[in-house]
């Protein structure tokens, strides 16, 4: 067992316990200028009936939202509603495709299953942000739930399937286009990623790039820039042919191949050509942190581990056994430059232990930047991030939040709408606190770090994964 642990496994229980705007109380102040929900998104439900499911990434999605308004919070929480959740709750067994989790079928099913496609469970339960003026949740299958503003009920699903089958949740929304960005993979004899993107009326989404590829790869996010969007390809790749047929589970269909590179794509946003294709040192990689361009130089900041271990160290039989693997599976901040017009690629690796990255989005995303904050280890005494630091990524220096048996969340920065500075502004974070066996709201100064305020919520948060914040 490792050290330290200090029972930071309940965050992985089951929450049942739905509240509507809930009022808290608030410790410490909330500064008068800061109005709005913060919404999250994440697993909150791992077993149905005598089924589990057995992967953290495969737990029923929760919708959360924090409301802010004149220094006072009110919180709701609800589950979204997907026709997974829906067919697990009445017949109490896993009936769709999950990402590490397949049905629970009879042995007939499973013959019948080999002949099939897979069909998987809409559970949204990793992002959450504005498509058009919808609110909707996402995952990595290509559907997106729709949501209430306000109840957080779920309403009719969007469809992308004639883009392409898989998508990340982690779309980027260009500030100064007025542009919702994604892709989706399409799979076939050779497989396609298609970016597309939908401007903020109830246009449909229109594919501007595509990149062709025989053995496509796992892909949780991508870069932005002014002019590209931006792909690491990483070696855990999947061949289509074990997705369309037998009864695998989505995550078991792909394998790391050891003899290959990671691969740094770099395509147009204004005609969709290949500006880019080289090989970067083998690592894998859940997020970008930032990408901008300077003169000909792409410069892509990321947060990068090795390989692919941490995936597996998620199963739960792991995560109650304490087994989140060793300090080589942990993602670092590292910075690749590359220029349009030559073979130069330089890859500077911080030794920064860094993920779940937030900016100064709305400002900065797709431009030059100073800072950058997410999660990290305290004294490297724990195997799950259990600090939220800011990184000057000029110098590399850093700041850090920390206090024992406590455990935060992604980090959301929101700005002030005064501001002149980049760092002016909150960084808004959901910590678990296993000694009181609750969870809290925490507003730190997004300058230094130090606590405004902190409200409790009555009731465990479940670790989730992304969030949004959007003024009143």
């Amino acid at each position: 067992m490792a050290v330290g642990m200090n029972n930071f496994n309940i965050g992985f229980d089951s929450q049942t316990s739905e509240l509507d705007n809930q009022s808290l109380e608030v410790i410490g102040t909330i500064p008068d200028w800061l109005r709005g929900s913060l919404y999250r998104n994440g697993p909150a439900l791992y077993k149905v009936g005598e089924h589990s499911v057995n992967h953290w990434f495969d737990g029923f999605g929760m919708l959360h939202r924090f409301f802010i308004q004149n220094g006072n919070v009110t919180y709701s929480n609800r589950f979204i509603e997907s026709r997974g959740y829906q067919a697990a709750i009445e017949e109490k067994r896993i009936k769709y495709h999950l990402f590490a989790t397949a049905p629970d079928y009879t042995w007939w099913q499973k013959i019948i299953s080999w002949f099939q496609e897979p069909v998987f469970s809409y559970n949204t339960n990793v992002n959450i942000a504005m498509y058009g003026n919808q609110l909707v949740s996402m995952t990595e299958k290509s559907a997106y739930n729709t949501h209430d503003l306000s109840s957080l009920a779920t309403n009719d699903p969007i469809d992308l399937n004639h883009i392409g089958e898989v998508t990340t949740a982690h779309p980027h929304f260009d500030y100064d286009t007025k542009e919702f960005i994604n892709f989706c993979i399409k799979f076939g004899p050779k497989s396609t990623y298609r970016f597309f993107s939908k401007g903020v009326d109830n246009a449909e989404p229109r594919v501007f790039a595509e990149y062709e590829t025989v053995l496509p790869s796992y892909v949780h996010s991508f870069g932005l820039t002014s002019d590209f969007v931006i792909l690491l390809l990483s070696p855990l790749k999947v061949n289509p042919l074990k997705l369309r047929f037998g009864n695998k589970s989505y995550y078991e269909c792909y394998r790391w191949y050891e003899d290959h590179d990671t691969k740094l794509v770099v395509l147009s946003r204004l005609d969709g050509s290949l500006i880019k294709e080289v090989d970067i040192d083998t690592c894998f990689i859940f997020h970008f942190v930032n990408c901008y361009q300077e003169d000909n130089q792409i410069i892509v900041d990321y947060c990068a581990a090795d390989n692919a271990q941490r995936i597996n160290h998620f199963y739960l039989n792991k995560i109650k056994a304490e087994d989140l693997g060793s300090m080589q599976i942990r993602s670092r901040l590292k910075r690749t430059i590359l220029t349009t017009d030559g073979k130069e690629v330089d890859t500077t690796d911080t030794g920064i232990y860094f993920e779940m990255p937030t900016i100064n989005y709305k400002y900065y995303n797709s431009h030059s930047y100073q800072y950058a904050y997410g999660l990290s280890y305290h004294g490297n005494s724990e195997n799950i991030e259990n600090a939220l630091i800011k990184v000057d990524m000029n110098d590399l220096t850093t700041r850090e939040w920390y206090q024992a048996n406590m455990y935060p969340q992604e980090g959301v920065f929101v700005s002030n709408p005064d501001s002149i500075a980049e760092d002016d502004g909150v960084i808004l974070t959901v910590v678990l606190d296993t000694e009181k066996r609750d969870s809290f709201l925490l507003v730190l100064n997004a300058n230094d770090l130090s606590e405004l305020a902190r409200v409790y919520v009555g009731q465990i948060v479940p670790f989730g994964f992304h969030g949004t914040f959007m003024k009143s």
